[in-house]
């Protein structure tokens, strides 16, 4: 299978998943999140994609109910003189669902999209961690399908902070949520500064609790990097991935790609977390 071929499936996952009805569930186990971090993943080896990933990915979304058609659509009409994305975070902080969706369409008649989710991305950094992980999954969506789904994830990103239905102390969302901040320090956006600045309590050796030198190594990425992580899953049985194992390899495949000092700690954390099964779902 080349590249081109799997761009193709994994769009109709993607898909599936922005419409998965998950009985308007919106935490960080979303299948939104599942999908774009197998992606990612599958992304490690571009010139030969995981076919065994690929096939996991089409039995997961396949396995998902799927919310009615006219789920996000609505009446285009000619939005307001006067349109400001702080709004939309008013709207927010006040739990005005109505009128938050509402700004929110307007919004989205006047922008692909992009601008607004940095918004977003730099409001949660300042009222919300914890919704950053589902929302940073949502933008790289958005990037990928280039704003193909540009408002049904923006929709569904601030559905996430009016529901809030983020857990706070499982120890798998504190290793995710922390990788993910990092990721966002890193990469640059037009309100870099002022995320940053948000974000700048935030350390990625707050995870480093307890950390001891593994005796056992399951997952190599000292010597393989980030290509240890797909060998580990196309090397396990099919019925042994999980989306909460996909999740976890994801955020360590995040850290191997933007630094390498923190390559050390992060290989004891994969070999520890995998080792011990400390990804199931109920640490998240």
């Amino acid at each position: 299978m080349n590249i081109d071929e799997a761009k193709i499936i994994i769009d109709k996952q993607l898909e599936k998943v922005i419409y998965a009805d998950t009985g308007y569930v919106l935490n960080n186990l979303h299948p939104i999140r599942v999908i774009q971090s197998l992606k990612s993943i599958i992304g490690i080896d571009m010139d030969s994609p995981n076919e065994k990933l690929i096939q996991w990915g089409e039995e997961y979304s396949n396995g998902i109910d799927r919310l009615s058609e006219d789920y996000f659509k609505y009446s285009i009409k000619k939005p307001k003189e006067t349109i400001v994305l702080s709004y939309l975070g008013k709207y927010i902080l006040s739990e005005d669902h109505e009128s938050c969706i509402r700004e929110l369409q307007d919004l989205c008649l006047v922008s692909d999209g992009n601008q607004i989710f940095e918004y977003l991305i730099e409001f949660s950094s300042l009222h919300n961690r914890r919704a950053l992980s589902f929302i940073w999954s949502a933008y790289r969506i958005n990037i990928f399908m280039k704003n193909k789904f540009s408002y049904q994830l923006l929709f569904l990103s601030v559905q996430s902070l009016l529901k809030n239905q983020f857990g706070s102390d499982g120890v798998m969302l504190k290793i995710d949520n922390s990788i993910v901040i990092e990721s966002i320090k890193s990469t640059l956006l037009t309100r870099s500064v002022r995320i940053n600045e948000n974000l700048s309590n935030c350390n990625l050796k707050d995870i480093f609790f307890d950390i001891k030198n593994s005796c056992s190594i399951e997952i190599d990425v000292l010597t393989k990097g980030r290509y240890a992580l797909l060998d580990y899953l196309n090397n396990l049985d099919f019925d042994k991935i999980t989306k909460e194992l996909v999740l976890f390899l994801d955020a360590c495949r995040m850290v191997l790609k933007n630094s390498n000092d923190y390559d050390s700690e992060i290989a004891n954390i994969i070999n520890q977390v995998v080792l011990g099964g400390l990804y199931v779902k109920e640490n998240w």
